[in-house]
């Protein structure tokens, strides 16, 4: 088994829609990542992966920011975080993975996050427009009250996320290792990148950066 990983497929672009639906290659017993920025449209988001788990074994995805935008006609029918639910409802449906699976002697483990405020080091640029007018995330997603895109408690939430799963991950490889240092090899995943150092932009999830951290602890070999 080869495992495979994708990101920003963005297939609101009919060409890009297209791709996918041609795909080709002898993968049938594969295994694909899909780390986020589907498609903020659900007919979209579940044509998309329809076309991935046509072509590979086992898919695996996480949110994006896109994937969580909530346009004009679904605003008052649902917040990002329900939108998040029926994404994650509609994978359940198609056999897709969002949580930890270990398969074929391999875990893949998705990571759920947002950013984090903190991560923002770089001086403002003198007359720029704040952030919160500049990225569509801003306006194209909705939160519930208790939740403040601004800040850093999305962030926290999406961490809380993995928790369980990863603590169950941990026991798991625990009793797999049978008290050795001979553990199954780990893949985590996530749409946001973990560490400032990985940055192209300022302002990521930083959260994630506990889990990433056990990742390759657990991994074996030497740490990247």
């Amino acid at each position: 088994m080869r495992v495979w990983a994708v990101s920003d497929v963005h297939t609101d672009y009919a060409e890009n829609l297209a791709w996918c639906e041609k795909m080709s290659g002898e993968t049938e017993s594969d295994c694909i990542i899909l780390a986020g920025d589907v498609s903020d449209n659900l007919d979209l988001f579940r044509a998309t992966l329809i076309c991935f788990t046509r072509k590979y074994k086992y898919v695996f995805f996480v949110p994006g920011n896109h994937d969580l935008w909530t346009r004009r006609e679904e605003r008052g029918k649902h917040t990002s975080l329900e939108k998040l639910g029926l994404l994650r409802q509609m994978c359940t449906e198609l056999g897709v993975y969002t949580i930890p699976k270990c398969i074929e002697g391999v875990w893949i483990v998705p990571l759920y996050s947002w950013y984090h405020a903190s991560f923002d080091t770089e001086p403002d640029v003198p007359g720029a427009l704040p952030v919160q007018k500049m990225m569509v995330d801003f306006k194209a997603c909705s939160w519930p009250e208790h939740l403040d895109a601004t800040g850093t408690s999305l962030a926290a939430h999406f961490d809380d996320m993995n928790q369980e799963p990863v603590a169950d991950v941990i026991s798991a490889l625990a009793v797999q290792a049978g008290g050795t240092d001979d553990r199954p090899p780990v893949i985590t995943f996530s749409h946001f990148l973990p560490h400032q150092a990985s940055l192209c932009f300022p302002c990521w999830c930083r959260h994630m950066d506990d889990h990433v951290t056990w990742a390759v602890k657990c991994s074996p070999g030497p740490s990247p």
